[in-house]
Formats: structure tokens, C-alpha cells, sequence
């Protein structure tokens, strides 16, 4: 009797567990759900204001302080990501268009996985990656059209030439182990304010993630802002 009891206690505790997990990821995935469905409506609610500035050939004040604006009200990284989507990857050359401007009136930065390695030296294999996503000598010229525009990729302004840094690598044939990995991570600026930057690294001896931090250091921007 006495073990019967406690298989029954056992077996509740079990059910309690796993009905525990399953309500904590029913929550989660509706908290994920919910910020993606922002992010749609946001990626809607901009490639609107794109649409109206495509129309004018200009970028308007208005257009200015609506995308700040509406950037600036992202609930989480997937309504971010979905924005950005929006922006930088259907938009190229609005984006541009709007990063002009926006350098126009105060110096800009900016930052994060671009998803594109600009250089042979960005990459460990460029030769048979060329016809890859991330390598496509159209996603490359939409990079070079951006820092045409007045920008500039910060790590290659203070390290022109090193080679063997990467930011991204595949979970897959222990990429990282061998250092086969994708330079994607970017910090790039208003050429204006080029000469302020101190330091643009990148910290490869993070581990956690397929991807690892990159770093930048500006100087007297109290003064440029």
C-alpha cells in the first residue's frame, strides 16, 4: 500500500512537471507570437511610408521623424527583426534614401547582423561561397552602395587588412573550432564622424551563440550630437 502510494505521488509529480512545461511554453510561444505579429504590423505600417517616399523620389522631414518615430515603438527583437527585414533587405534603396537623410542632420550608426560578408578577406572561403547567400556579388553591391552614400564599415577603417576575423560561424563541421566563419556583424558610421571612432573589435572569445559580439568606441560625440 505504502508503495503504491508513493508511485502515485511520483506519477503526480511527473504530470505536474510536464503539464508545468507545457503551459510555460504555450505562454512563451504567445509572447513570441505576439511580438512577430507587431513586428508584421510595424513592417507593414513602414513599408507604407516607404512606398509614399518612393513616390516623392525625396525624403521629407516628415518621413524623418515618422521612421524614427515608429523604430522606436518595437515591442522585442522579433518585431526589430521583421523592421529591419523591411527596411534593409526588400528596401535597399529606400533604405539608403533614408540613411542619407537622416546623415544629413545629425551623425549616424548603424548596427547589427547584415547578413553579408562585403570582402574576400570577410569570409574563410570566398570561392566556393560566391554563388552563396551572404556572398552574392548583388548583396555585396547593395553593402558598397550603402557606404558610397557616406558611411563606413568601422572594423575595415581601423583594420583594413586582417584577415581570419569572423563574427558568424556554422553549428555544423565545428566551424568554430576551425575558425571557418563569416565576418556579418557590422558597425558602420557617418564618414563625418570616422575619425572619432577609438576602437571597432570583435569578440570572438564569447561562446553562447553562432554569432559573437562586435564592438565600437567613439570618441567627442557629446560635442558632434
Amino acid at each position: 500500500m505504502f508503495v503504491q502510494i508513493l508511485i502515485y505521488v511520483y506519477l503526480g509529480i511527473c504530470a505536474g512537471m510536464i503539464l508545468f512545461n507545457i503551459v510555460t511554453a504555450l505562454l512563451s510561444q504567445r509572447r513570441e507570437h505576439r511580438s512577430f505579429r507587431d513586428g508584421i504590423r510595424l513592417e507593414l505600417t513602414v513599408s507604407r511610408e516607404l512606398d509614399r517616399l518612393a513616390e516623392t523620389g525625396a525624403v521629407s522631414e516628415r518621413h524623418l521623424r515618422f521612421m524614427e518615430r515608429r523604430l522606436r515603438r518595437v515591442n522585442g527583437m522579433a518585431a526589430f527583426d521583421a523592421a529591419l527585414e523591411c527596411l534593409c533587405v526588400r528596401r535597399p534603396e529606400l533604405t539608403r534614401a533614408y540613411l542619407t537623410a537622416l546623415d544629413q542632420k545629425k551623425p549616424v550608426v548603424v548596427c547589427g547582423d547584415m547578413n553579408v560578408a562585403h570582402r574576400e578577406i570577410d569570409l574563410k572561403n570566398p570561392k566556393t561561397n560566391v554563388h552563396n547567400a551572404g556572398f552574392t556579388q548583388e548583396e555585396r553591391d547593395k553593402m558598397s552602395a550603402l557606404l558610397e552614400r557616406g558611411f563606413v564599415d568601422s572594423f575595415r577603417y581601423l583594420h583594413p587588412d586582417d584577415r581570419d576575423r569572423y563574427s558568424w560561424w556554422s553549428y555544423m563541421m565545428k566551424s568554430r573550432e576551425r575558425n571557418i566563419g563569416w565576418r556579418i556583424d557590422y558597425f558602420l558610421v557617418s564618414r563625418r564622424i570616422a575619425e572619432n571612432i577609438v576602437s571597432a573589435d570583435i569578440d570572438d572569445q564569447i561562446m553562447g551563440s553562432d554569432h559573437c559580439p562586435v564592438i565600437l568606441e567613439l570618441k567627442g560625440m557629446e560635442e558632434e550630437a
